[in-house]
Order: C-alpha cells, then sequence, then structure tokens
C-alpha cells in the first residue's frame, strides 16, 4: 500500500469518526432549545402540504357554544344547567348515539338547575360524558407535584354520567399535537373524554385496563402508537370546522324555546314524529314539503357522536394546532385556532380510523443523520467544490422530499431538522478542511517550485496537483546542459570569494534566461546547469523553446 493510499484510507476513517461525532452532537441540540421548536415547524409544515383529509365518513358532529349562541340566547354566560339539560333531551330525541360533554360541571349551582341537568344525564343511559379535569399543583413544603382530580358534581355521576378528563398536552410552542390517553390521580387511571367514547363505542367494560407494550398503548383490541408514555400524535384532519358543526342556540331552538333573533325551531324537524309531519305535508306547500322532507332526511344528530364545548374566543378554549397558519386555495394565510372541542374530535377518529402517526425511533434517525454526513464527506472529498456543492444540495432536496411523502403517504414523522443541519455541517466542514487542504499543497508547490520553474509552470501544477505522481513517466522532452568553457582556468586564477561573486552573476543571469522561455532547472552543479522543457507541464514546442534559450 502506497503512502498515498494509507492517508486516502486515514482521510475516510478521519471522516466517518467525525460523522459519527456529528450526528451524535446535532440530535443531542436538535432535541432540546431553538432546534426542537424548528423541527416542530416543519411538522406542522407537513400537514400544510398535506391539506386536509375528507371526513365524510365520520359520524362526529360539534355543537359550538359559539358568538351565534351568545347573540341569540336569553341568557349569559355561563348559561342555566337547564339550557344544558335541554340541548341533551333534544339531541337525544334526534337520535344522537353518545354526546360527548367538553365543558366542565364540577362545582354545584341552582340545586333545581342541577336536578334538570341530572334527570337529562340519567336520558342518556350511560351513553353521556361529562368532563372532568386532573390539575397539577406543587406543595412547596413537600417539595413535590400533587394531583387532585376535578369530577363531575355527584349527582351527574349518580346519573349514570361517564366520566372523562379534558386535559390537554401543549408543546413549548404553545401548539397542540399531541393527545394525553391518560392521567394517573392516586391509584387510578382517568381517561381524555375521547379515549371514553372509545370504550363506549368499542363496548369495552368499565374494567378495561390499559397495557403498555414498548411503544404502544394497549386498550382493548386497539393498538395505540405512543409519542411519549402517556401521549400520542393527533392526525388533525382540518382546520377548525373541519367536522360538522351547529350552533349550541340550533340545537336549543325548538317549538318550546325562543330565541332572541333568527327563531325558527330548527330542532322542531327532527323531533317532531312522522306522524306529526304527516299532518304539516298536508297544509304546506308542495315544494315546502319537498324541502322539508330532505331537511329531516340529512338529520346532522341521528346515529351520530356528539361533542359539545366552545369555540367562542372568550372562553379561551380555542388551541393552536398544526393547520393554525392554514390557507385554503386561492385565499391568504391565516391564524385561526382550532376549538378544544374539536381537538377531541380531531383525536377520536383519529382513533377510531387507526390513522395514528408514527415517530420514528431515536436509533433510526441517529443511523440517517449519520450515513447522510458521511455520504457529504465522501462525496465531497472525492468531488470538485461544485460538483459537490450540487451535490449536497440535491442529497438535502431529496431527504426533504421523502420526509414529506413518508408523513404523507406512510403518516411517518421523520425528524428533518437535525439530518439536514448535520449535512449542512458536514458539508461546511469538508469544504473548510479540503481549502485548508489545498492552501498547505499550494503553499509547498510554491515554495518548492518557484525559484527552478517559470511561473507559468508552478500555477499549472497548483491547479493541477496531480501532476506531481511519484514513479515517473515516459515522455519525450528536451534538456539542456550548459557549463562556462574553461572554469577550470578562470577559477584557478580567482580568490574564493571573487569565484562565488562569479558563479552568482552567471548563475542567476542563465537561470532567468531558461525560467524566461519556460524551462525548469533540473540542478546546479558547480558550473554546470542542467534545464528541461515538456515535464512536469507538457509543451507541444518545448524543443523551439529549449533552442531559442540556448541561442540567447
Amino acid at each position: 500500500m502506497t503512502s498515498e493510499q494509507k492517508s486516502k484510507r486515514a482521510s475516510l476513517w478521519s471522516g466517518l469518526l467525525g460523522s459519527v461525532l456529528l450526528a451524535a452532537l446535532v440530535m443531542f441540540i436538535g432535541r432540546t432549545g431553538l432546534l426542537y421548536d424548528l423541527e416542530l415547524k416543519t411538522y406542522d409544515a407537513r400537514f400544510l402540504v398535506r391539506g386536509p383529509m375528507p371526513v365524510d365518513h365520520s359520524d362526529i358532529v360539534i355543537v359550538a357554544i359559539d358568538d351565534e349562541s351568545f347573540s341569540t340566547l336569553p341568557a349569559r354566560w355561563p348559561f342555566p344547567r337547564s339550557y344544558h339539560a335541554r340541548l341533551i333531551h333534544n339531541l337525544l330525541a334526534a337520535g344522537a348515539r353518545l354526546i360527548v360533554y367538553d365543558v366542565q360541571f364540577t362545582e354545584p349551582s341552582d340545586p333545581v338547575e342541577d336536578s334538570l341537568l341530572a334527570l337529562a344525564t340519567a336520558e342518556a343511559h350511560g351513553n353521556i360524558i361529562h368532563a372532568g379535569k386532573i390539575a397539577y399543583y406543587s406543595d412547596p413544603r413537600l417539595n413535590k407535584v400533587l394531583t387532585q382530580a376535578l369530577l363531575p358534581i355527584q349527582s351527574l355521576q349518580d346519573a349514570g354520567a361517564k366520566i372523562g378528563i379534558v386535559n390537554y398536552a401543549s408543546d413549548r410552542d404553545g401548539f397542540t399535537r399531541q393527545y394525553q390517553l391518560f392521567a394517573v390521580h392516586g391509584n387510578t387511571n382517568y381517561v381524555p373524554i375521547s379515549m371514553k367514547a372509545l370504550q363506549i363505542l368499542d363496548a369495552m367494560p368499565d374494567t378495561v385496563k390499559m397495557v403498555h407494550e414498548k411503544n404502544v398503548l394497549l386498550f382493548g383490541d386497539r393498538r395505540i402508537p405512543l409519542l411519549t408514555q402517556s401521549t400520542m400524535l393527533i392526525n388533525f384532519y382540518g382546520p377548525a370546522a373541519t367536522f360538522q358543526t351547529v350552533s349550541f342556540a340550533s340545537v336549543l331552538d325548538d317549538q318550546e324555546f325562543d330565541l332572541l333573533k333568527d327563531d325558527t325551531d330548527y330542532m322542531q324537524w327532527f323531533l317532531m314524529s312522522d306522524e306529526e309531519f304527516a299532518v304539516l305535508e298536508q297544509i304546506l306547500p308542495p315544494e315546502s314539503v319537498e324541502a322539508f322532507r330532505e331537511l329531516r332526511a340529512e338529520n346532522p344528530f341521528k346515529d351520530k357522536i356528539v361533542f359539545v364545548g366552545a369555540s367562542a374566543a372568550e372562553l379561551q378554549d380555542n388551541k393552536k394546532t398544526p393547520f393554525y397558519t392554514y390557507a385554503p386555495p386561492g385565499e391568504h394565510s391565516r391564524n385561526e385556532e382550532t376549538p378544544g372541542v374539536e381537538v377531541h374530535a380531531n383525536a377520536l377518529q383519529t382513533l377510531l380510523d387507526g390513522s395514528f402517526i408514527g415517530n420514528v425511533p431515536p436509533l433510526i434517525e441517529f443511523l440517517v443523520t449519520f450515513l447522510l454526513a458521511a455520504l457529504v464527506f465522501v462525496i465531497n472529498n472525492s468531488t470538485r467544490l461544485l460538483v459537490g456543492s450540487l451535490a449536497t444540495f440535491g442529497l438535502i432536496v431529496l431527504f426533504g422530499i421523502s420526509a414529506v411523502y413518508l408523513f404523507i403517504a406512510q403518516r411517518l414523522w421523520i425528524a428533518m431538522v437535525v439530518p439536514i443541519l448535520s449535512t449542512m455541517t458536514a458539508y461546511l466542514g469538508t469544504t473548510v478542511y479540503r481549502f485548508i487542504l489545498e492552501q498547505k499543497e499550494k503553499a509547498m508547490i510554491r515554495g518548492m517550485f518557484s525559484q527552478y520553474v517559470p511561473q507559468k509552470v508552478v500555477s499549472e501544477l497548483i491547479n493541477n496537483p496531480d501532476m506531481l505522481k511519484l514513479g515517473g513517466e515516459k515522455r519525450r522532452m528536451t534538456a539542456l546542459f550548459t557549463d562556462v568553457a574553461g572554469f577550470t582556468s578562470v577559477s584557478e586564477k580567482l580568490t574564493p570569494e571573487e569565484l562565488v561573486q562569479l558563479l552568482n552573476e552567471y548563475l542567476s543571469e542563465m537561470s532567468k534566461i531558461v525560467l524566461d522561455h519556460e524551462g525548469i532547472i533540473d540542478k546546479y552543479e558547480g558550473d554546470l546547469i542542467m534545464a528541461e522543457w515538456g515535464a512536469p507541464v507538457y509543451f507541444e514546442n518545448h524543443a523551439e523553446l529549449a533552442c531559442r534559450a540556448a541561442l540567447h
């Protein structure tokens, strides 16, 4: 093995070792601080590229406590619990399969109002979920975090209501991307309202257990991929109002309840029996009969899972999700939060469809990061700067496209920031390293040859250092030998100082002539000068240049 091969092998191993260290360092940095925030933004961007997904198959409907409710209902917020009792009664009468409340009734109110709400809850026969919450607070005396279960009032529990919590798992930037699957208080696991809804819809017993299996949570027959020990990623189906949404006021608007304005008795068409509607058909004009018949057929609540929660900004239950900056085609981007109740709806739809988003394990992320860095090192050490730069740019683009494709087609989240940053760092490091080596090589060549080789040849050697290969080669070239006639006789008559001065003047002048004619000086030997043309840089007219130098 030649010294050049040994040097290349050592350089290769150094590059691979550097790639490992670089990948580990960038991964460590990427899991904290600004880089992780940036990774979360690339995660959001993948949702924006994918766009909303159809929910035509969904059985979820949202009843929103919205601005319309505030402007049309006679009472102010918080609404009397008799309003909620009427809402539950109307939804059940309209055929709702399951009612999921994202409004907490954890404190007693007027006893009559609480009684009405409990009676309506009992009508659901267990097909209603009321919301609670696990509160966290620190006790400085114990120096630990304590929990408190804030559950629905006892009368609702006694009426057969199921209980689900409405805790949120927000990321450090305030966005909601993951869903808390359970919270522990004492010896009890409390599940959120969407998990409780899944339990009811799958007819799981109340005694069903959650089992951790590596990075999966087993819940009945469901296998839920985990992001952390207690959370999963929500596969958001779109921005706010992706799921069919009906105003809270509209559900209250029946024949017995009057709104302040736009009182159309909207719910009455879904509450009346077929016999009652048949009587109306005899009275109404034929065109109206057909319209109301279609309205009844499109009953938005029949056999549906109805979520009830706030969407009005004043109630401060809206969340930033990956679709926060979404812009529909042809429209400008807008910052729109998603109601918290719709976040729960997205979580339940993810659970029902099994459309989970997987997270690439850290080991796979490290291997991808290392391979990209190593590939960039090899490419940029074996090609010219322009080719290496274009290859690196293409590699980054290809990886970015692949990451987006995996997210959209395979619902797989692979980190983008860490591998791309590692690739860019490897490129910059390799480029700087090559620049330093090339400068050293140029300085060495310039120092070795500048006194004996024309500047044109030196420049050519600097631009093409491979011309200086060991072992030699067979080539046609011209050599010139010159010396001083009668030098021995002349030198005997001069003192050493005079002889040195004579040689300096002679050799300097002769060297200038050789170099001016693009020759190189092979060696000096006393008064002898050996010069060459045609090596290491070949010229077609090497013989002519040598002859011109000899005749000068």
